[in-house]
């Protein structure tokens, strides 16, 4: 090889970096906005639910029925998996449903999380951005 075809070979090795470099930040960019949109989404949610707006108290029949019911004044109750759940996320978000379970260090079954972090975020206490979970409210 000349050396001008191993300068051609170099130069095209930085575009290609420079080029990739380029993709990630947009994509991370991208992720990071959407996240945001989500955040903000669930906020708008929260404040604007069509069945908060009726005539009667919502919940009054429901509460003592459903086990996903919620406020959006209380939380979790003190030492049960959805509070454990959500004080991993609360203090790690972002964590994949898998990483959660690990954190948890085998305390509570996969399934339990599952379940819990679907109740959690049922009640609005966390969010899905992509593939992992974080908080929708801070921590009291």
């Amino acid at each position: 090889m000349n050396d001008r075809s191993k300068l051609d070979a170099f130069i095209s090795e930085i575009e290609a970096a420079a080029y990739q470099r380029g993709v990630d930040d947009t994509w991370a960019k991208v992720r990071e906005r959407a996240e945001k949109l989500q955040r903000e989404m669930a906020q708008f949610l929260l404040q604007h639910d069509e069945d908060a707006i009726t005539d009667e108290p919502e919940g009054a029949e429901e509460s003592a029925h459903d086990p996903d019911f919620f406020d959006g004044s209380s939380e979790p109750r003190e030492g049960s998996d959805q509070a454990k759940v959500l004080g991993v996320i609360r203090l790690q978000p972002g964590l994949r449903g898998t990483d959660i379970v690990k954190a948890l260090g085998g305390n509570v079954h996969e399934r339990t999380v599952r379940t819990s972090l679907h109740r959690l975020k049922r009640r609005g206490a966390i969010m899905k951005a992509g593939e992992t979970w974080i908080p929708v409210q801070t921590g009291k």
